[in-house]
């Protein structure tokens, strides 16, 4: 092993295990603006922002907009954004707006609004943004991270949870195909899905996990990506 890769290990491990209890924050309750794809301008989003107070070299300048679908209440990822502020990424979870008829453009536009909160608002001013979504927002990720060629330059990286071949008509393996310069993370507990890697035409990694991002074993896998996602 060398001396780096002993290094980043140590340093997980204490990013992981050692993190002191005092460091746990309350969220700041936000209002993101709305970045609306040519429509009328929507009321602001709802979300939560943990501005972490553990920052290190691997993490200065890198924040992560978390994104559950729009069916789940937000407070259940909680625990997992106070965990990874806890490492020491600043994170946005955002409260996706719910009852909308157009269900993927609405959900496109949450995402993207998250993402450039975290670039622009004066608390953070992230220079790395990943971006995570579950489920329905996993699936409209994928279909935002490969819009065109020039993602890369938007998302530091990617991890997709629980998506499914077709949610609410968004579809995923096409999506999945035309992301590239953005390293993914796929984590799901259907072999279609982690198989599903074959195709990326970018970097990317598979777990297989009944564990929704919440577990210890998902999260670990993600903070390690999110600290590494080049390899």
């Amino acid at each position: 092993m060398t001396s780096s890769s002993s290094s980043f290990n140590t340093l997980f491990v204490l990013l992981l295990f050692s993190v002191p209890a005092w460091a746990a924050q309350s969220p700041l309750t936000v209002e993101i603006p709305t970045q609306a794809f040519g429509r009328y301008i929507p009321a602001p989003i709802h979300g939560y922002l943990w501005t972490s107070q553990n920052k290190t070299e691997a993490t200065r300048g890198r924040s992560v907009a978390l994104v559950p679908p729009p069916e789940a209440a937000s407070s259940g990822w909680h625990s997992t954004a106070e965990f990874l502020s806890e490492a020491g990424f600043d994170v946005l979870l955002v409260e996706p707006r719910k009852g909308e008829r157009q269900y993927q453009r609405t959900l496109l536009e949450d995402l993207q609004s998250g993402v450039l909160f975290l670039k622009a608002d004066p608390r953070v001013q992230a220079q790395r943004v990943s971006l995570i979504g579950s489920e329905a927002a996993a699936n409209t990720a994928a279909h935002y991270a490969g819009a065109n060629s020039k993602m890369a330059l938007v998302l530091d990286s990617l991890v997709l949870i629980s998506p499914d071949k077709l949610i609410k008509t968004i579809t995923f393996f096409d999506a999945l195909e035309k992301i590239k310069g953005i390293p993914v993370l796929l984590l799901s507990s259907k072999p279609a899905i982690i198989a599903a890697k074959k195709i990326c035409k970018t970097s990317c990694r598979s777990l297989a996990s009944k564990e929704t991002g919440q577990g210890i074993v998902a999260r670990k896998a993600v903070l390690e990506f999110l600290l590494r996602p080049h390899g």
